[in-house]
């Protein structure tokens, strides 16, 4: 097939069926999401094997044509994500990636993979599932350009005083800007976080593992903030991964 030849780096973040055998595959590269037509991929001696792992990195020869996805030729795993596959926890992580990045993500859109490639490389070393995956929605966040003010009163800028918070005004609220918009207090452990899901990536931000049940209270704000935001139905891995979340925190 005619097209010019090129060479792509990037993490596997959706896949999608196209045929009986063949798939398409969004691969976030620091260009932005490519799209790839993985042809006959699910035959036993595809060489694109490797393009069907969610949140691996991978190298990719590939054919680049005028319309449509490129056309997939050869793959090799840069880091390999498929021990995930084995751990429920790690696997709702890796289902929550690809639907987010599936139903948010356009190609030709900048995906932040190597900073999600930290957290997955967090998550596969042993560290906590309800932390990453905050940290990770807030990376998302960020990449989507949706400021969260965690830092001062989004309404009167105050420092002073903050005791609540509403992602539809986009981050802390002081006593008095709540009371004028008529919301309740959050707990101080909700405060902390909402502003833990931030922070800026670190190795103290990627081993920190904040409590269970203001986590996952916040995980959930923050993935209905997000539909709400983007007009989407809600995430159907949420659920999931919140019964993953509740197992490691009973641990």
């Amino acid at each position: 097939m005619k097209g010019e030849e090129v060479s792509l780096q990037g993490m596997v973040v959706s896949l999608a069926t196209f045929s009986e055998d063949s798939a398409l595959c969004s691969l976030a590269t620091d260009n932005g999401i490519v799209p790839l037509l993985l042809g006959h991929v699910y035959r036993p001696k595809s060489p694109l094997k490797a393009l069907l792992l969610v949140g691996s990195i991978v190298s990719v020869q590939a054919v680049k044509r005028e319309k449509g996805p490129y056309l997939a030729k050869q793959a090799q795993v840069v880091m390999d994500s498929s021990s995930c596959l084995s751990s429920l926890s790690q696997n709702a992580f890796l289902l929550l990636l690809q639907e987010v990045a599936g139903r948010l993500y356009e190609y030709g859109d900048s995906f932040p993979y190597e900073s999600v490639k930290k957290i997955l490389l967090a998550l596969m070393a042993g560290k906590d599932l309800l932390s990453l995956s905050l940290l990770f929605l807030g990376i998302i966040y960020q990449s989507l350009g949706v400021e969260i003010e965690t830092r001062s009163c989004v309404l009167c800028k105050k420092t002073d005083s903050i005791v609540s918070y509403s992602l539809r005004e986009g981050g802390f609220l002081c006593l008095d800007c709540m009371k004028k918009l008529g919301l309740e207090r959050k707990s101080e452990m909700d405060l902390y976080v909402l502003k833990y899901a931030f922070l800026p990536l670190s190795d103290t931000t990627l081993s920190k593992v904040v409590p269970a049940g203001s986590g996952r209270r916040v995980l959930t704000q923050l993935c209905l903030a997000l539909c709400d935001y983007f007009d989407l139905k809600e995430f159907k891995t949420l659920p999931f991964l919140l019964q993953q979340c509740r197992k490691d925190g009973d641990l």
